[in-house]
């Protein structure tokens, strides 16, 4: 069993990972659209609803860094890493989600199904990346 403060430095670290690729992710839409500044277009500036977003997205990848820093001795399989990266692929996906009032209100049970099963694709496909770059 692993002690509290080794359980709480795995979560710490998990979601500074987070923080970090979500963060990484961000400025490579920043770097898109200085692109397309430079390219004559025009972007209005950020409102709160584009903060809110920006927040939850952020946040987002925090937490499923967390649960995955938190289940690490779990991670010691493929299976593992899979169920891990999928799960932390729906959490990214719900946080996105609830950043937006107006889509809650509109939202039915199968869009958020859907939305969960998108979540798991695309965590799973980042494990298989994962395993991939391993070749």
């Amino acid at each position: 069993m692993r002690s509290p403060r080794l359980v709480l430095t795995d979560i710490g670290k998990g979601a500074g990972v987070g923080i970090a690729l979500a963060l990484f992710l961000v400025s490579v839409g920043l770097l898109r659209a200085a692109v397309y500044l430079v390219g004559g277009g025009k972007i209005q500036p950020l409102g709160a609803a584009d903060r809110q977003t920006l927040f939850f997205y952020i946040s987002g990848f925090a937490a499923a860094g967390a649960l995955l820093g938190a289940a690490r001795p779990l991670l010691r399989t493929k299976a593992g890493v899979y169920a891990g990266c999928m799960a932390a692929g729906v959490i990214v996906a719900f946080a996105v989600v609830l950043s937006s009032r107006r889509y809650l209100a509109a939202m039915g049970a199968e869009d958020w199904w859907f939305i969960a099963g998108l979540g798991g694709l695309l965590g799973g496909a980042g494990a298989h990346g994962w395993f991939r770059s391993e070749r």
